[in-house]
């Protein structure tokens, strides 16, 4: 978020491995308009994920921008960039993203979103064959929210995505590219003491074909202190397409690409408990779970 008043500072901090780390942030608001920006870098001789001793670098940037054209319609807008290099590889990571809303009528509420990113992997550590080449994902959806009076509350959506891919792999080159349609509608219904979540989403993937991922939950409260919740769901997830033909490292793990890869489906139920215990400056809240279930298919090849 875009604080309402300006503010702007700048870090710097040095450690072990001779790690340096530095920024600058700038924020306010003019009458409609806020903005946002955040510039960085950090360098040292420890890998940024490991314990290997490593040349590392990296430089990102963040811009924000939001603007109330007027009392019905606000447009937000956002747009990263994030580069990191080590002795043997080097990364490059761009995304734009946008969201407009747009009140109508009787409260509803309509939101486009859109979303851009490309990055760009160039792996060349001696004795490994080397891979570069740009992935590339276009995301757009649009939802609608209407409240039904006090006691309902309606979503419906669609979503677009395009997943691209351009690696070349020693001597083989991938160019691979999927899209995926989405839909899904949701109603929230309350009572004195009931609420109750019915929903569901279908997903058309170019690779993978149709499913329909149902969901309902269920939460009664028997008192102000005590909640009781329960659901049931089907999960649906496909593999990304770096899943799919990208070898890279992320946080502590490694993928190891897998072209036959299935998509991981589940079916979930659970039950449990919340309780809130009143505090003098506010509440407590403890969630348990007694009752879990959930049954996977983990990506694997058919």
């Amino acid at each position: 978020s875009i604080p309402a008043q300006k503010s702007y500072g700048t870090i710097i901090g040095y450690g072990n491995f001779e790690n340096l780390i530095s920024g600058v942030n700038f924020s306010q608001t003019f009458n409609k308009l806020g903005i946002r920006f955040n510039l960085g870098q950090e360098q040292s001789t420890r890998s940024k994920y490991g314990g290997r001793e490593d040349e590392y670098k990296a430089y990102h940037g963040l811009s924000k921008m939001f603007y109330k054209l007027n009392t019905k319609t606000e447009i937000e807008g956002k747009i990263a960039y994030h580069e990191q290099h080590w002795q043997h590889e080097d990364d490059y990571k761009y995304r734009i993203s946008t969201k407009i809303q747009r009140k109508i009528f009787n409260c509803s509420k309509l939101i486009l979103k859109s979303y851009w990113y490309r990055w760009y992997l160039d792996s060349h550590s001696p004795g490994y064959t080397q891979r570069s080449g740009p992935t590339i994902y276009y995301q757009g959806e649009i939802q609608y929210n209407l409240p039904l009076g006090e006691k309902q509350f309606f979503t419906l959506g669609a979503e677009y995505l395009n997943e691209d891919i351009q690696l070349q792999v020693g001597d083989q080159s991938i160019n691979e590219s999927r899209i995926t349609y989405s839909a899904y509608l949701q109603d929230e219904i309350f009572w004195s003491k009931l609420k109750l979540l019915i929903g569901g989403r279908l997903d058309y993937n170019s690779q993978y074909g149709t499913s329909f991922n149902p969901k309902t939950s269920i939460l009664y409260s028997l008192n102000k202190n005590i909640n009781l919740r329960a659901s049931v769901g089907k999960g649906f997830k496909s593999p990304t397409v770096r899943q799919l033909y990208v070898f890279f490292k992320h946080s502590s793990w490694w993928n190891k690409p897998d072209s036959s890869l299935s998509p991981e489906k589940c079916i979930g139920l659970s039950g449990g408990i919340e309780l809130n215990f009143p505090l003098f400056m506010g509440s407590f809240t403890v969630n348990t779970a007694p009752l879990s279930f959930e049954f996977t298919a983990v990506m694997s090849p058919p």
